[in-house]
């Protein structure tokens, strides 16, 4: 139940930073939370201490990544807040996809593309984990997930 918890406030806490830049980002301009957007074949590093979080989250499965920013958008859309019961139990669902990924944790870019969603944008990034245990897998996330390989973070501050 902790991991679980810890990865729901994971998820909030990289999503509440997002929608905040989000809001402020014009309709064609998925980069604008973000100070710039990785390329393919750069090396990166998984950190979710820019929004707040001690972990990291990424997806196996891009499905997932693209649910949980349905989600929260909807919610963000209805002035909702993360602790109503409706949004609460989609989180929970999504949630048991997250994979928590240690803050630091070496990858590189495999593919960067656009998401959109009811009015908003983010980018999605598909990257292989180079170190670890979970070396070699590819798992799915956001820029807000992401450091440069100097640990500066793709989200605005």
């Amino acid at each position: 139940m902790k991991a679980y918890s810890a990865c729901i406030v994971a998820c909030v806490s990289a999503m509440s930073m997002w929608v905040m830049g989000a809001s402020q980002a014009s309709a064609d301009s998925p980069k604008a939370p973000y100070s710039t957007i990785p390329t393919v074949g750069q090396a990166v590093r998984l950190d979710g201490t820019p929004g707040g979080a001690k972990t990291a989250w990424a997806y196996v499965d891009l499905h997932w990544l693209e649910r949980y920013l349905d989600v929260t958008i909807d919610a963000a859309a209805a002035n909702r807040t993360y602790t109503d019961m409706e949004v609460q139990n989609q989180l929970s669902a999504i949630a048991d996809h997250v994979t928590v990924v240690p803050n630091g944790t070496k990858a590189s870019v495999e593919a960067v593309q656009s998401f959109s969603y009811g009015g908003r944008q983010d980018m999605e990034v598909r990257v292989m984990i180079g170190e670890g245990a979970m070396r070699g897998r590819e798992l799915w996330t956001t820029c807000a997930e992401l450091v440069d390989s100097t640990g500066h973070p793709y989200l605005r501050m």
